[in-house]
């Protein structure tokens, strides 16, 4: 399943945090190569197809609304949740691994590891903890 075209054709029936998504993911399709250098290639359609199918099948939707998409030098994407200077970032290095940071320096806490796309109940507790203990 292609899910940049479902995001883009549903994400109006959607919380708004779903269309904004779909608006990032389209600008990020025209993206060039040499974007970020000359060696760094164009974002992956694969991460971006990736970073669509957790919005809408795993990530609550009160999380996409608060969620920032970035690229990474790599053609790869970024997720990253921000409150008051912490946060969690989820940097895809590869369509099937996310490298997480949890970062809140209030609280000591800066942890980093790896966790498979298709671990998605781990990918729920990190997002769990953004919103139990940095938006509380």
């Amino acid at each position: 399943m292609n899910y940049i075209e479902a995001l883009e054709q549903y994400s109006r029936h959607l919380h708004p945090g779903f269309s904004r998504l779909a608006g990032t993911l389209e600008r990020l399709q025209r993206v060039k190569p040499g974007w970020d250098g000359p060696k760094s290639p164009a974002i992956s359609v694969e991460a971006m197809n990736v970073v669509a199918r957790l919005a809408l099948d795993v990530f609550p939707a009160d999380m996409v609304d608060l969620m920032h998409v970035a690229p990474i030098p790599n053609g790869m994407l970024q997720m990253e949740w921000y409150s008051n200077r912490e946060g969690l970032e989820l940097e895809l290095e590869a369509p099937d691994k996310i490298r997480y940071l949890r970062w809140a320096p209030s609280r000591g806490i800066e942890d980093e590891d790896d966790v498979p796309v298709s671990d998605t109940g781990r990918i729920l507790e990190l997002l769990k903890w953004f919103k139990e203990n940095i938006l509380q």
